[in-house]
């Protein structure tokens, strides 16, 4: 669970999904209000977004900016670790959306 402790911290969540072979893990360094995901094909840098819903459940979300120019986005909620993997992608000019759910756990 992620504090509010006023301090530094690096959170990090393993997630899987159906749709792919290996789990994602996403990095979120609080400090440098900076994160990263490793896995799928490589490393990238994501933009972090954190907050809170109606229901008092605190959200994380990740965004990638891709090369050509789509998003992808993941959105985790923290307690119960599911999450939403979206993917706004463009193929051969076309829109080629994909969306997968799946779970994730805080790596400590």
């Amino acid at each position: 669970m992620i504090s509010s402790t006023g301090h530094a911290a690096t959170f990090a969540w393993e997630c899987k999904f159906p749709s792919f072979r290996n789990a994602l893990t996403f990095v979120w360094d609080t400090d440098k209000s900076s994160a990263s995901l490793i896995g799928g094909a490589g490393s990238a840098t994501l933009w972090p977004n954190f907050g809170t819903i109606a229901s008092g459940q605190a959200v994380v979300s990740f965004a990638e900016p891709t090369s050509g120019g789509a998003i992808q986005t993941t959105t985790i909620i923290v307690n119960t670790g599911e999450a939403i993997h979206s993917r706004n992608a463009i193929v051969g000019g076309k829109f080629a959306p994909s969306q997968d759910s799946g779970q994730c756990r805080q790596k400590r």
